[in-house]
């Protein structure tokens, strides 16, 4: 994805946990997302985007509570499956 221009990090530290940002090459149907959590997450996918969007509870130290932010679809995705690969790979390895 050539001159893809998303939100800096530091804009989605100033929008708050939460915040993201996404572009869609048409051509080739590909999205890129970055979401803001303790840090930027960016994301490429061809299968899924920011819809529909999860909630991610995360702890806020600053209120020494738990609080709710939104997460963008391919990061639950991402999250869901992580390991799913390695352990496909480790199978691949045997």
């Amino acid at each position: 994805m050539a001159n893809c221009k998303l939100t800096e990090e530091k804009q989605l530290n100033r929008n708050g946990r939460g915040s993201m940002d996404n572009r869609v090459e048409d051509n080739n149907n590909i999205i890129a997302v970055r979401w803001y959590d303790n840090q930027a997450v960016t994301l490429l996918s061809s299968l899924t985007g920011l819809e529909p969007t999860a909630e991610a509870r995360r702890w806020v130290k600053k209120d020494q509570e738990y609080q709710r932010f939104s997460m963008p679809a391919i990061v639950e995705a991402y999250n869901k499956n992580m390991g799913s690969i390695d352990l496909l790979n480790s199978f691949a390895a045997a």
